[in-house]
């Protein structure tokens, strides 16, 4: 049986039967074409298993620590340093997660098949084509990537000799990513000061998502009045080490087959800004007019892929300066597996929260800063709905970080579940409804599905906050348990919830707080529940919306999970100076 990776025809035989390693090999256009290829089957996804992603994930935190374990060590001996490790984990925590979940996932699905007498076709590629400039390269154009993905399965063919190959071709293939260089901009830059007078030298902070109003305020009580100056690191232009990369070797005594197999991958994969651009990103650094020994450095996002504000932060911890992130997602403390929380708090001196806390000291709740002072008043004229939707990448695994959608399967799902609400609503509200889209992901397969399924349905193609649009409309339908509903429960703007917990699985600590949601008709397991209430109480929402039942339950889950301020700038400076 022919075995075929990714959605390519010359991976597909036309005499033999073919196996699909997943839904993302047939034709990726919308959810409801109907593909023309020949007879085929799909293997079975191993993280349908929800018990086994469960298990894998803490498997995976034991792999990824032993890959840092070794990674700080021969980076510091190849840089000739002596660094701890939570300086390389501030630099590598990001990409070296990506990296391993992803392997991981693709090993697995690989591993998984059940089928004896199994041979595939390959691309050759040079692998070298592989190396990231940064960790944001990786992450958002690589990994997803149809041509990342078969190159990963062709390796896995060949370290595990399971399955029988034959190259398509004779020729080795430039790989195509989701963006191209030309096209590809990574946000490595840092905050200077407009007047050295001015600006704080204690703390230095960007990217932690104020309202416009709170940030300006912020920025004018603690001095913090700068402008960006970006770091361009493919103007570095330095060749590749082979020798240095082809060097790393991982040192356990755990006899992993997986774990040998990512450790060969490692070369192909660490961004070159942790190797070969390592010393010109520091000195481009000591060239910006950046606080030298700030007390505290402040961030809500660039902890993440903005490799210049991280190289900067990892230094100034070794000579004391204190790390403070503050949450930026709404998944945090509600979602039922969220390793970016968990390594978020780990390099953290302290978390902010936007309420919760669990037992980790570090963390400290705060409020949700990106509604502090901001009020939305629906127009008078105000109908309809307006629906966010989500692009998530179709590659298996992309999202396995965050408690959403891990592959196409529960892509089409969570399709499929806006699809039958829509269906339920009727057509006079629909026709004053819209679907708020934005496509950072450059996919537009929810949106293709979608306009297929409702081809006179307003979309609303903009990068506008939802609760800005919301005025214009009578009810925000949210599909994701994210930062988009807390915000709107948050500013008061009435707001249900799809929830399909199969795809937005809680975490045991927050189950109470949406069922408490779910008895005052704001949270919804099924989207046709949802849609016959709307149907019911179209105009009486303002009614709903405004009861003493509803309005008690949603004030106490906001103080849990989006919590307001009427002091801001009080509980702000309690939080960052508390205990001294």
């Amino acid at each position: 049986m022919n075995l075929v990776t990714i959605d390519n025809n010359r991976l597909w035989s036309k005499k033999n039967k073919n196996l699909l390693l997943g839904d993302w090999c047939i034709d990726n256009k919308h959810r409801y074409l109907k593909s023309k290829k020949n007879k085929y089957l799909i293997s079975e996804y191993h993280w349908n298993n929800k018990l086994k992603y469960q298990n894998d994930i803490k498997y995976l935190y034991k792999i990824y620590d032993i890959l840092l374990n070794n990674l700080y060590l021969y980076l510091n001996k190849v840089h000739g340093l002596n660094h701890p490790i939570r300086y390389w984990e501030i630099l590598l925590s990001k990409w070296l997660w990506t990296f391993t979940v992803m392997t991981y996932d693709r090993w697995e699905i690989v591993r998984t098949l059940n089928n004896k007498k199994l041979y595939a076709k390959i691309f050759c590629y040079e692998r070298k084509r592989f190396i990231p400039h940064d960790a944001f390269e990786f992450a958002r154009s690589i990994v997803s990537s149809d041509d990342w993905n078969h190159w990963v399965y062709s390796e896995i063919f060949r370290f595990t000799n399971k399955i029988t190959f034959s190259e398509v071709g004779n020729k080795k293939i430039i790989p195509k990513f989701i963006y191209n260089q030309e096209e590809f901009k990574s946000d490595n830059y840092l905050l200077n000061p407009i007047s050295t007078f001015l600006s704080s030298k204690k703390i230095f902070s960007q990217n932690l998502n104020f309202s416009k109003k709170f940030k300006a305020l912020y920025g004018i009580f603690y001095r913090q009045i700068r402008y960006s100056k970006k770091i361009n690191t493919q103007n570095f232009n330095i060749k590749l080490n082979m020798e240095a990369r082809n060097n790393f070797k991982i040192k356990t005594k755990k006899n992993d087959n997986f774990l040998k197999f990512i450790a060969s991958l490692v070369r192909f994969n660490l961004p070159k800004i942790y190797l070969e651009y390592y010393h010109s990103m520091n000195e481009s650094i000591k060239k910006i007019n950046v606080p030298k020994n700030p007390k505290i450095i402040m961030t809500s996002g660039d902890h993440a892929y903005n490799d210049a504000f991280k190289f900067y932060t990892a230094k100034k911890v070794l000579n004391g300066s204190k790390f403070f992130i503050f949450q930026h997602g709404g998944l945090y403390g509600t979602c039922e597996s969220s390793p970016n929380e968990k390594f978020e708090i780990k390099i953290a001196d302290r978390f902010f929260s936007w309420g919760w806390k669990e037992s980790n000291k570090k963390v400290y709740p705060l409020f949700l800063q990106k509604t502090i002072y901001q009020k939305i008043e629906k127009k008078n004229n105000a109908k309809g709905l307006i629906i966010p939707i989500t692009e998530y990448d179709l590659a298996p695994g992309t999202h396995s970080n965050a408690g959403q959608p891990t592959n196409k399967i529960d892509v089409n799902r969570y399709i499929d579940n806006i699809v039958s609400f829509v269906k339920g609503i009727d057509n006079k509200i629909i026709s004053e409804s819209g679907f708020k889209y934005l496509d950072n992901i450059k996919c537009n397969y929810h949106v293709d599905s979608l306009k297929y399924r409702f081809p006179n349905i307003k979309i609303v193609d903009t990068i506008k906050n939802t609760c800005l649009l919301s005025k214009n409309y009578k009810l925000t339908v949210e599909t994701v348990n994210s930062t988009g509903f807390l915000e709107s429960l948050n500013l008061n703007i009435p707001v249900i919830l799809l929830l399909d917990k199969k795809l937005f699985p809680l975490r045991k600590t927050a189950v109470k707080d949406f069922n408490m949601l779910k008895k005052v008709k704001i949270v919804y397991d099924s989207p046709e529940d949802a849609a016959k209430f709307i149907n019911e109480n179209y105009n009486h929402l303002k009614e709903w919306w405004g009861s003493k039942g509803l309005q008690k339950a949603r004030a106490k889950f906001c103080y849990r999970f989006a919590r307001p301020s009427t002091s801001p700038m009080k509980d702000l400076r309690k939080a960052l100076f508390y205990g001294k």
